[in-house]
Formats: C-alpha cells, structure tokens, sequence
C-alpha cells in the first residue's frame, strides 16, 4: 500500500495515470485490454491479500473484501485525478 500511495505522489506517474485513463475512456478496445490484462489481475491479487488477512486474524472474517478494497485505493485514485488542481 505504501508503494502505491508512492506511486499516486509521483508527478511522472501522475501524467502516466492521466494519459491511460483518457485512453481508457476514449477507447473501448484499449479499456477491454486493461481491464483483462492489468486490473483484474491486480484486483484478484488484493483480494486474495486481504483473504488471506482475513484467515490470519488481522482483517474481521466479516468484513465485505470488495468494499474494503475501495475504501483503500479510492483515495489514491481520486487524490492522482485531482493532484492538478492543487
């Protein structure tokens, strides 16, 4: 998680987000590729940490793993789309 939000503070990775997600949102061939290739990948391998966390005892075994994931990248996310705007 620390390397992510890193990742999010980079200016260099800031235009590189930016520039993928107008592509994926003017073409739908390379939205298809990225979420088939790189984001459901990347989702099932959080999934599986954080069930593993679950298993482990450091995650309550009722907790909603999607919704989870969403509270944590999200900020991330929304805080590289508005990182211009500061």
């Amino acid at each position: 998680m620390r390397a992510t939000a890193e990742e999010f503070a980079d200016p260099a990775f800031d235009k590189l987000i930016r520039a993928l997600n107008t592509e994926i949102a003017n073409d739908p061939v390379v939205a298809a590729e990225y979420r088939q290739k790189l984001a459901q990948p990347l989702e099932e391998a959080k999934r599986v940490r954080l069930r593993s966390a679950q298993k482990a005892g450091q995650l309550d075994v009722d907790a909603d793993v999607d919704l989870a994931l969403e509270m944590l990248y999200a900020p991330l996310f929304h805080g590289g789309c508005t990182a211009a705007d500061r």
